[in-house]
């Protein structure tokens, strides 16, 4: 997550400990550092989207299934992306009035598809088992064979 920081060549803040988890004093540290971009995961995101916060242009979210977005001045945009994959499968824009939270759609290089018990794909719409596919996924599990299989 910290390489496309600084291939944009932007200035990363290492998170003291006592601030990861205080929401507040967080919000501040961001604001007194003039923060733009951050990461948040998404239940620290959703507690942190309560206060008003005038440095960020947008807020990246990811981890868990975003279940609230309060309006913001800046852009929230929800990553999904599982372990086997790397970072982030799927992106996008939250917009005001969105009344389902979606996980967005797969990045460049990646693809997603719902397949039903069967393997086969399913129809838009209809619940399955969501399976990516791409350049960032993992070719296997280290040392873990029953897993990889």
């Amino acid at each position: 997550e910290v390489y496309p920081y600084l291939l944009a060549g932007a200035t990363l803040h290492v998170i003291p400990e006592e601030l990861r988890l205080d929401v507040a004093g967080l919000n501040r540290y961001m604001e007194e550092q003039g923060i733009t971009i951050s990461f948040l995961p998404t239940q620290l995101a959703e507690q942190f989207m309560r206060l008003e916060n005038r440095s960020l242009k947008t807020l990246l979210v990811g981890g868990d299934r975003l279940q609230q977005v309060r309006p913001q001045p800046y852009r929230v945009v929800n990553n999904y992306g599982p372990t086997e994959n790397t970072v982030v499968t799927t992106s996008i824009e939250v917009k005001p009035g969105m009344e389902v939270l979606p996980i967005g759609k797969p990045i460049a290089n990646n693809r997603v598809y719902v397949l039903g018990a069967d393997g086969r794909l399913v129809p838009v719409g209809v619940p399955g088992e969501l399976c990516v596919s791409g350049e960032s996924l993992a070719r296997g599990y280290l040392g873990r064979p029953e897993l990889t299989a």
